[in-house]
């Protein structure tokens, strides 16, 4: 390596948060262009990314609807079939 050509490295330590790290999987959702651009739109002017509005939305879904009634169906099921 020559001199110049170190002066134009650099290197970047990156340290992510423990939830950053933690599995995670892509959601797909087909929706009208308009609606996707007024939403993307909305984002922008809260300094937010879509994304991360999407994902709170979703966490505020599941805390007021979701009472852990998908997993009670899978242990009625497993009992049922074990009789």
């Amino acid at each position: 390596m020559t001199k110049n050509s170190q002066k134009d490295t650099v290197a970047a330590h990156i340290v992510y948060p423990r939830w950053v790290m933690q599995e995670s999987s892509g959601f797909r959702l087909r929706v009208e262009d308009q609606l996707r651009h007024e939403f993307i739109t909305a984002c922008r002017k809260q300094d937010q990314a879509a994304a991360q509005v999407l994902r709170a939305f979703m966490r505020d879904y599941v805390a007021k609807h979701y009472n852990g009634q998908q997993e009670n169906l899978f242990k009625e099921d497993l009992q049922s079939s074990s009789r």
